[in-house]
C-alpha cells in the first residue's frame, strides 16, 4: 500500500490496496494514521467492489476512526 500526499495540509491518494479482501490490523492502523494526517483519503482502484464489499470497507473506516464496530 502506498499513500501519496496531494496537498500539504489535506488529502492523500492510497494505492496498492484491494478493499474486497480482508484488511489486516497493521493496514488498518496505517489507514487510520493517514486519515489523521491527511483528513481525506482517495482509495484508488476500488470500482470492482460489490455493494456488500463497499459496506464492509465503510465499516472498517468507521471502526478505525473511532466509531466502533457495526
Amino acid at each position: 500500500m502506498k499513500i501519496t500526499k496531494v496537498k500539504e495540509h489535506i488529502g492523500a491518494i492510497v494505492t496498492g490496496i484491494d478493499l474486497s479482501e480482508p484488511v489486516d490490523a497493521a493496514t488498518q492502523k496505517k489507514l487510520y494514521g493517514a486519515v489523521l494526517e491527511n483528513v481525506v483519503l482517495v482509495i484508488r482502484g476500488q470500482a470492482h467492489l460489490t455493494p456488500a464489499q463497499l459496506q464492509a470497507a465503510a465499516e472498517i473506516h468507521h471502526a478505525v476512526c473511532g466509531g466502533g464496530a457495526g
